[in-house]
């Protein structure tokens, strides 16, 4: 039946504009309660994950067992490299750190034949003694001795520690892995060896 003063059918309501508008207030106080915590529960998830990296982070920090860097231990592993390290050889390896740079060197007769990092070969000849053995063992006593002052050596902030950890070839001697950390800056590097190749 239609009404003459309204011109609508009786009985029925003409849908509103407003989203909750004719929605009664305990209907909208549940989606307010639902909304809230969907809101809430999202944050605990985020909050999990955040918990869950930083662990992460710390237990591969802790589980690092390689020795600490010392002199001792470096001039012992440069005297076996003198001794047993031969003329000739290939190393494949990869930076540590903020960067994690692939390189591929090749040497002949104790002289750097070809460099290769991340696939390209276009670098000065300059830059490829400092990736031959004993340019790291170098790179190791610069390492070493800046461990003292951490500002002024790696650019750390006023406070900062540097640990430097080593792992050497018991063959050859060679500095199979090092990484240098230091706390609380994000200024860590280092290498580790993939393959060492006499040829």
């Amino acid at each position: 039946m239609i009404s003459a003063s309204n011109g609508r059918e009786e009985g029925k309501t003409e849908p509103s504009a407003e989203p909750l508008g004719d929605q009664p207030a305990a209907v909208r106080s549940a989606g307010s309660s639902s909304s809230l915590s969907r809101r809430v529960a999202l944050f605990a998830l985020i909050l999990c994950v955040s918990f869950l990296a930083t662990a992460v982070v710390l237990v591969l920090v802790l589980r690092d067992r390689t020795p600490r860097l010392t002199e001792a231990r470096l001039q012992e592993a440069h005297r076996l490299w003198e001794q047993q390290g031969p003329d000739s050889y290939r190393m494949q390896l990869r930076k540590l750190g903020n960067r994690t740079d692939a390189v591929t060197i090749e040497v002949r007769d104790r002289q750097p034949v070809s460099f290769v990092l991340n696939g390209s070969a276009d670098f000065p000849r300059r830059v490829w003694s400092y990736w031959t053995v004993p340019g790291m063992f170098e790179t190791l006593e610069h390492e070493l001795a800046g461990s003292a002052d951490p500002r002024g050596a790696f650019g750390a902030s006023e406070g900062a520690t540097a640990t430097m950890r080593a792992e050497f070839d018991p063959t050859y001697g060679y500095p199979r892995y090092y990484l240098r950390s230091v706390d609380p800056d994000p200024l860590n590097s280092g290498w580790q060896v993939e393959s060492f190749e006499m040829l």
